[in-house]
């Protein structure tokens, strides 16, 4: 017989890094039954080990964030993080220029996704000066693992722009863990409503 592990709190188990406002706050209080709240990573490896956190939620303005982004479900909302996990263990995304275009994209989404993404849009006319998200990989020279990290990249646009083809926001699962990303580093994009989306999204693949 296996041991069972005792004092596990309740899933998902959420931890909130940055200076969350307090409507925002109380939206995720009422979503998960247990959340950590740090301002910072080093207070935030204080209050948990990352073994015991399933999901973490970056806030607007943060730019320290842990090392152990690679073990977790990310969702992040900040324009000043410098880069998150990739597809692949060997990439990374990043943050690109903002675009000079006043043109996008959006991609085919699950129709409740897309009804958000209108509702997000619907006083949008153009984004122009929106910030880019780019991918890095892990060699200069092309593998077979960097195109399809390109391709899953590419795949995981919410909304995109025509003359670069670099998102404004992605939303993808890690290839080797399942392990969820998703960035949105322009304001206008609703956060807990995002966040429960892609949630439930993530729920499917990843338990």
């Amino acid at each position: 017989m296996g041991n069972n592990v005792s004092g596990r709190r309740p899933l998902p188990r959420v931890a909130l890094l940055g200076k969350f406002n307090e409507p925002i706050l109380e939206q995720y209080e009422k979503l998960f039954p247990t959340i950590w709240l740090a301002k910072n990573a080093d207070e935030l490896d204080m209050l948990v080990h990352y073994n015991e956190v399933d999901l973490l939620i970056i806030d607007k303005g943060v730019e320290e964030i842990p090392k152990w982004l690679d073990k977790v479900h990310v969702i992040c909302f900040s324009s000043e993080t410098p880069r998150l996990p990739g597809p692949n263990s060997s990439n990374r995304i990043y943050l690109a220029d903002v675009t000079e275009t006043e043109e996008y994209v959006l991609p085919n989404l699950p129709l409740s996704w897309n009804r958000r993404r209108e509702a997000d849009l619907a006083n949008v006319s153009n984004v122009k000066g929106w910030i880019q998200i780019d991918i890095r990989v892990g060699s200069y020279t092309s593998t077979s693992q960097d195109m399809e990290s390109r391709k899953d990249f590419s795949e995981s646009s919410i909304i995109s722009n025509p003359h670069t083809s670099l998102p404004f926001a992605v939303a993808f699962s890690r290839n080797e863990n399942n392990l969820g990303i998703a960035w949105f580093p322009n304001s206008v994009f609703s956060q807990t409503a995002w966040v429960e989306l892609i949630i439930m999204s993530w729920a499917k693949i990843d338990p």
